[in-house]
């Protein structure tokens, strides 16, 4: 049987072709990953995204039929666009009383860069301007302060899963870090747990991945908790112990 330790569900968007061939890569034995889309139409918009979270309860129904044990909004995006408030209130309106973990990308991101001592993080992101001036203010709703941050401008949706690793990497290594104490790549389409070894030595700084932080969350919300090699300082850190109630 699949997931005899745990089950992860995800929440993703439907163009999203990425964050499930990385998880499925560093699970650990007996870990299984899980998924269902919600639709994304129109141009790459705050409002796009507001219609597509309407489905989010649905999402949630399919999953339970699936017996996960945590649940993952996992779209990065529309939590910065719908805010910290909309985004700390979300399991409770989607779990109705059901006793499931569930958290989001953005929450994740924000826990693993704390728990890396991140204060300063360099942001990089692939998203165009109709998103990427959200992440500041985000971030400042959780008390960590951007200091530095390049977009790659990709307004098309099928476009941002094509990026390589490889380009990621120069990306940010020819990004100005400023004084930050730490690097952050958003978005759960973007490729990038190949490179966080390789930029984490090239750098010097902790690097925090969103689909490398759900994974991180997802396993000590389960439960999980140790080194998982080639994935960065986060999973060589003391690990997260989880609690029951943790949203």
């Amino acid at each position: 049987m699949y997931g005899w330790r745990a089950k992860i569900g995800l929440i993703i968007p439907a163009n999203n072709t990425v964050i499930e061939p990385e998880l499925w890569h560093l699970v650990p034995d007996g870990v299984s990953v899980h998924a269902t889309r919600l639709i994304v139409e129109g141009p790459f918009t705050p409002e796009a995204l507001d219609r597509m979270q309407r489905g989010t309860a649905r999402a949630v129904e399919e999953l339970v039929q699936s017996e996960v044990g945590v649940i993952v909004y996992a779209c990065m995006s529309t939590s910065l666009a719908k805010g910290r408030a909309w985004d700390d209130a979300l399991p409770e309106g989607v779990l109705g009383g059901r006793d499931i973990r569930m958290f989001s990308a953005a929450s994740a991101t924000m826990e693993a860069l704390r728990h890396l001592g991140v204060r300063r993080p360099a942001v990089i992101s692939p998203y165009p301007a109709a998103i990427h001036p959200l992440i500041g203010p985000f971030f400042a709703a959780h008390g960590l302060e951007v200091t530095a941050g390049r977009h790659m401008e990709i307004a098309d949706y099928h476009a941002v899963v094509r990026v390589r690793p490889q380009e990621v990497y120069r990306f940010a290594r020819s990004s100005d870090m400023g004084d930050a104490d730490g690097i952050c790549i958003l978005a759960t389409d973007l490729r990038t747990v190949e490179i966080i070894e390789a930029l984490e030595h090239d750098t010097g700084l902790p690097v925090v991945t969103t689909n490398q932080a759900i994974l991180w969350k997802a396993l000590a919300s389960a439960g999980i908790t140790g080194w998982l090699d080639g994935v960065g300082r986060l999973f060589r850190s003391h690990p997260r112990q989880a609690n029951r109630g943790d949203p």
